[in-house]
């Protein structure tokens, strides 16, 4: 996401606690680390992070957690219940880029975790032309 003539957009990854609905500092991840920074490698990291509150790795409290490019939110992941994930996608583009996309560490973050999520969470389908994917988690893993 660009703005004309304003050069590449800056990407930010936050989250936001549930008990007290206010942001979480400790989470928030400023993405212009590298020059080659873009929406698909945004969404790679922010998949990363989604992964990691499935699996309760990190975000721990948090109720969602938001990809925003400048000042527009790209991305939002957040608990249905404690059980379902549902990531809401502001076009069915960037939907795209997250599922076909590599999942990506951001800055001061380890390890990738899509194999273990992929274990343990399972799709619940998606028509191509919605802007959202849930997952709910399998049975057998649940805490």
């Amino acid at each position: 996401m660009t703005k004309m003539g304003l050069g590449p957009s800056v990407f930010y990854i936050y989250s936001r606690d549930k008990e007290k609905n206010s942001y979480d500092r400790r989470y928030i991840a400023l993405l212009r680390h590298e020059e080659d920074m873009n929406e698909t490698h945004a969404l790679g990291v922010f998949k990363r992070e989604c992964f990691a509150m499935a699996l309760g790795e990190d975000h721990k409290g948090a109720k969602a957690i938001y990809l925003y490019a400048d000042s527009w939110r790209v991305a939002r992941a957040g608990w249905e219940d404690g059980e379902t994930i549902r990531i809401d996608f502001r076009t069915t583009q960037a939907k795209r880029q997250f599922w076909m996309g590599e999942e990506r560490l951001g800055p001061k973050r380890w390890p990738l975790l899509e194999r273990r999520f992929e274990a343990s969470w399972a799709s619940l389908g998606s028509e191509e032309t919605t802007t959202s994917l849930a997952y709910a988690r399998i049975p057998s893993y649940a805490k």
